[in-house]
């Protein structure tokens, strides 16, 4: 069955989003509750957004780091969630939920949550320029060369977190959920064949700890497979890129995540 495109974004909160003009912001944290006083400290900001409230009392690790620090007493982990792990992908730096930390159990999953910001915008991301420039600052960001790269099973979960409806589930685990029965039809073949094409690629590379590339679909030859949902309204899933190499997810319905060669 063969639909007319249509076109419905999603909201904001299920796509990755680039980090525009990132600005650094002296200002003063009240710490006198914890019998500290006042602190200066620089803060990280975008478009309105605070990314990080007290970058010289980070802790950057490689596997996870807090953004926002405890406003009560600047002890980073003092308080839940609000943790990433920075990863590189291509010419991006990528603000990603700290998966390691947030699947050892149930009450990891809340403790090493991510910032509300990125829960209800999705996932921020740094073009390779601008983090240059933030890491030359000598305020504490990890050289490049210290950030590790996306890895497969990552990225697979960043695209799973994306899907409408969370539509294979939650990490850490893959399940077709019932919204299954809102896909009608597809711009081209089988919605169901799609479907299962879409849990093969999750599956084949879930635990895949081999680098992900993140690239722009080439437009000549490379087309898109839509699903589409009928919910509240009408929508139109980008879910799958027909490739040379095969079928592939994509990312922020921009990047077409591919495994290194």
């Amino acid at each position: 069955m063969l639909l007319a495109r249509r076109h419905f974004s999603f909201s904001k909160a299920h796509k990755m989003w680039r980090i525009e003009d990132p600005t650094i912001v002296s200002t003063t944290l009240d710490f006198t509750g914890s019998g500290q006083g006042r602190v200066e400290v620089s803060q990280l900001h975008s478009e309105g957004i605070v990314l990080m409230n007290a970058l010289e009392l980070m802790e950057w690790r490689t596997d996870r780091t807090q953004l926002l620090i405890c406003d009560h007493c600047g002890i980073p982990g003092c308080g839940s969630g609000r943790w990433v792990a920075l990863r590189r992908a291509s010419d991006r730096i990528l603000m990603i939920p700290a998966f390691e930390g947030m699947e050892q159990d149930e009450w990891s999953k809340t403790e090493y949550g991510p910032p509300d910001y990125l829960k209800k915008d999705g996932v921020p991301y740094f073009d390779l320029a601008d983090y240059e420039k933030l890491a030359q600052t000598g305020l504490g960001f990890p050289a490049l060369d210290g950030i590790r790269p996306l890895e497969m099973r990552e990225a697979m979960r960043l695209a799973q977190m994306e899907m409408p409806f969370r539509m294979f589930g939650e990490p850490p685990d893959i399940k077709l959920a019932d919204a299954k029965s809102l896909v009608v039809a597809a711009s081209d073949g089988e919605a169901a064949q799609h479907l299962s094409t879409i849990e093969n690629i999750l599956r084949t590379y879930y635990e895949s700890r081999e680098p992900a590339i993140l690239r722009k679909r080439r437009r000549v030859d490379e087309e898109i497979i839509y699903l589409f949902l009928d919910a509240a309204e009408f929508i139109d899933w980008e879910a799958l890129v027909r490739t040379e190499n095969g079928y592939r997810l994509l990312l922020g319905e921009t990047f077409v995540i591919e495994p290194q060669a």
